[in-house]
């Protein structure tokens, strides 16, 4: 059962950064938002199954995502 639960995890993280895809040109302070979330379902997700790589690689998309947020709030252009 808690197998299955970790999998779930995985799924819905991996379902919000392909969210995100779809969000970034129009919202795209949101679609950050939302890839934060997922990253970090995906993190807890790679501890969890003991794989690294997802775990670094939303690490670092973690990382991205909070430095977009933090240009985005310097630039007029960006769809909130």
């Amino acid at each position: 059962m808690i197998d299955l639960i970790v999998d779930l995890l995985g799924y819905a993280g991996a379902l919000l950064i392909l969210i995100t895809l779809f969000l970034t040109r129009k919202y795209y302070v949101k679609s950050q938002w939302v890839a934060i979330g997922g990253c970090l379902m995906l993190t807890l997700y790679g501890y969890l199954k003991d794989a690294d790589a997802v775990m670094v690689l939303s690490i670092f998309w973690i990382g991205i995502s909070l430095y977009n947020l933090l240009r985005s709030r310097t630039e007029k252009n960006v769809s909130r």
